[in-house]
């Protein structure tokens, strides 16, 4: 059947209104679209189930405007990325003997970094606190969800946010300068290696 949704509504009933921390050419563009397709055929449909459902929570993320939601599906993205990454036997021997869930947040950061070239991001000790607190605890800046709004959480969530992309970009492999740039606010080239512009 149909399912109807209000005008300007869309995915989960929201309107994704996040911008990628990145800009591309169309050529570029096209270049990644078919990076996931073969990445599709490579790994099978069930590992790019797991990177796409990376995907959708990334966009998830960037279609709630509250910062402890924002954070909660961020964190979730991070989550599934390692799911994903975890895929590759590199990414795994960097995780050491481990099984997927008891991978700590450090090595996996480590792991990332290895295999993908993403700086890790200067903050994340803070973002690690900060969801804790939010998944334990119900609290966001020590204060009942919904009660407290920080110019520290929003920029914790655009952190995440952007090393949550450089990952998707590695485990795409797609060879890109985004990838190897530390964060900062502003839009950064995608500058895939070999692309014309």
């Amino acid at each position: 059947g149909i399912r109807l949704l209000p005008a300007g509504f869309g995915h989960l009933h929201r309107v994704y209104h996040g911008l990628p921390m990145f800009s591309s050419t169309q050529a570029e563009t096209v270049h990644v679209m078919e990076a996931a397709i073969e990445y599709w055929d490579r790994e099978g449909s069930a590992a790019a189930s797991r990177l796409f459902a990376s995907i959708h929570w990334l966009q998830t993320a960037d279609a709630y405007a509250l910062q402890y939601e924002r954070l909660a599906w961020l964190y979730t993205a991070f989550d599934s990325v390692h799911v994903a990454a975890f895929q590759n036997p590199k990414y795994r021997a960097r995780c050491g003997d481990l099984k997927q869930r008891n991978v700590s947040h450090k090595k996996r950061l480590e792991a990332f970094e290895a295999c993908y070239g993403t700086p890790v991001p200067a903050q994340f000790d803070r973002i690690v606190k900060i969801r804790n607190d939010l998944v334990h605890e119900a609290r966001l800046d020590g204060r009942p969800l919904g009660y407290s709004a920080t110019a520290e959480a929003h920029e914790l969530a655009h952190e995440l946010s952007y090393f949550v992309q450089q990952i998707i970009f590695g485990l795409l492999g797609v060879e890109c300068g985004f990838r190897a740039v530390p964060y900062c606010w502003q839009r950064v080239a995608l500058d895939i290696v070999g692309t014309a512009p």
